[in-house]
This record gives structure tokens, sequence and C-alpha cells, in this order.
């Protein structure tokens, strides 16, 4: 071992216990592409286009895009989210999300579900029974996969209480390459699997829900290439899409069918979800519209498609 860093949350080292071994070159490249500078002691990282503090976990600058973003400081670190979310070169991230979710106002014996109105949504205002964010960052040399943890909401029960599931990462098998194109391509699995926390495992089983995903990117010709295969219990309801800060596009979704007592035994391995699509973004990096089963639609059109589909598939 040449060297043991320590840092705080955004970057900020560790002193007093961090080590390099004498005669060992100081490595000032960090982990998302950024340049570590001690110039004049001001122990900064720079960016493409700005310039980051870690002390105080802020831009010096203004972001290059914040008329896009008018919800957020134009100043902040990867929108405040440095578990899930990672700085594409001082600009904005990209993630691709896949939830399961309750449609129901309660359901298998007075738990809380995620809304009797909770339909397929690319909102990130809703709740989910599990769910899970990758970042994939193609403007690196070499694309940087991020995130991949699994989360969960609170479940509710009017007599057991409130209480969360653990998370885990649910992010396996990454592999980074190129097409045959030479387009950058990035592909991993997702196996996520989430128990109700209020209850024994053996009365209530997992929530399986598993996807192979292979996404490619070619920024001379601005196509962003997705294919995706998840499979699962099939209950409850199903939803993936991409983001690119400011668009989301559904990958796809899936109905639930039967109930948490039929449906949840065993691995999963139902089809849910098998698609292929293409996005065309812009210059910045933003989606612009999507090609799907030879069509091209604009993003609003192409997300009603999804958006307007039951997700209680036993109606």
């Amino acid at each position: 071992m040449l060297h043991e860093r320590n840092y705080y949350p955004f970057g900020l080292l560790h002193r007093g216990y961090n080590n390099v071994i004498n005669g060992t070159v100081n490595n000032l490249k960090q982990y998302q592409g950024q340049e570590f500078t001690e110039d004049l002691g001001l122990n900064t990282h720079e960016w493409k286009y700005r310039v980051s503090d870690p002390a105080i976990g802020r831009f010096w600058q203004i972001d290059p895009l914040a008329e896009d973003y008018n919800y957020q400081s134009p100043y902040n670190f990867s929108e405040n989210r440095v578990i899930d979310a990672f700085e594409l070169e001082g600009l904005e991230k990209v993630s691709i999300h896949t939830r399961a979710f309750a449609p129901f106002k309660t359901f298998g014996g007075g738990f809380s579900g995620d809304g009797a109105d909770r339909g397929f949504t690319t909102s990130q205002n809703v709740t989910s029974r599990v769910k899970q964010s990758v970042g994939i960052d193609f403007n690196q040399s070499t694309p940087v996969v991020s995130g991949g943890l699994q989360t969960s909401d609170a479940t509710h029960h009017p007599i057991l209480g409130e209480d969360t599931a653990l998370s885990r990462d649910a992010l396996k098998n990454v592999q980074i390459g190129e097409t045959s194109t030479g387009a950058k391509q990035v592909s991993f699995q997702s196996e996520i699997e989430g128990a109700n926390p209020l209850t024994p495992k053996a009365l209530t089983p997992n929530i399986d829900v598993d996807g192979i995903f292979s996404i490619s990117s070619n920024q001379e010709t601005g196509v962003l290439s997705i294919s995706a295969n998840i499979t699962g219990d099939n209950f409850p309801s199903t939803e993936s899409f991409i983001s690119d800060g400011k668009n989301s596009v559904f990958i796809g979704v899936s109905a639930l069918k039967g109930s948490p007592f039929s449906s949840l035994k065993g691995e999963g391995g139902r089809k849910m979800i098998n698609t292929d699509l293409r996005i065309n973004f812009n210059s910045d990096g933003i989606f612009q519209n999507v090609i799907y089963q030879g069509k091209q639609y604009n993003i609003q059109d192409y997300n009603k498609l999804f958006e307007t589909q039951n997700p209680n598939g036993n109606n």
C-alpha cells in the first residue's frame, strides 16, 4: 500500500492519520477525475468548468447551467447528494432509477402502501417499497459508475408501528468498454431484494427486482442507447427511468399481478420489462427526444405511453 487517505463527505481530507509512504508520488487526481490543488494553501478541487471547496461543500463559481435548475443553489455540489449522485465535470449528473411500489392506500393486512393515486411516474417526490439509483458519467475518458445502493421508504402499520428496511448494495457485475462503433458503454446488474421490516421474513418474503442494463453513449452523434431486461416477482408494480438532471425518460414499467401472498415466494424470475430505446441529446448532454419501436417521440409524449398505464394489473 502506497498511501491511505480518509475523507469527509464532500472530499475534505482528514488530518492527523493519513499516511503516504516516503518516496512515493503524491497522487492529486481524485475519485471523480478532479485535481486536488494545494497552491497557496487553498486545498481546492479543480474541475473542467469551475472550482469546488471541500471544506464547505460548495463551488466558488456559479453553475453554468443554473438557469435550467432554478430549484437548486447554483453553488452546491451534486445537489448535495454525495451518496447516490456525482458531479459531471462540474456540471450535472445522469442516473438510472428502478423502483417497486404498492399503488394502494393499504394492502397485505393493513400495511400502508404508496397511495391509491400512485401511478407510474418519473417524479422524485413519491414513495416506494424498494428503489435504486445508479449514476454514470460518460464525460470522463473512461465512464465512471457510482451509487447502486438499494434504499426504501418507511413502512407503516396501525398496530406494528413504523420502520424502514436497511439499505444494501444492489449493484453487481459492472462492465465498462466500447461498442463496435466506438461509443462508450456501461453494463451492470441490479439485484434488488427487500422485505417488510415490521414482520418476520418467513411471513413476508422479499420483493425481488433483478435487472440487466446496457447503456452506450456516442457523444459525437449525440445518441444514448439503452437496453434493459428486468425480471422479478411481478409484485408490487415496477418502474425504471433515466434522468439527465433536467429531463427524465422511462425505460419501462410493469403492472403488478397477484398479491404479496401469492407472488412474493421464491426468487422472482418472472418477465417484467424488456426494452430497447435511443435518446438523442444536445451538446450540453440534455435529453431532446426518444426513438422507440421505430418511432420518434418528444419526451412528454413518450413518457405518456407509460404514465397512462394502470399500475394495478389485477384491475
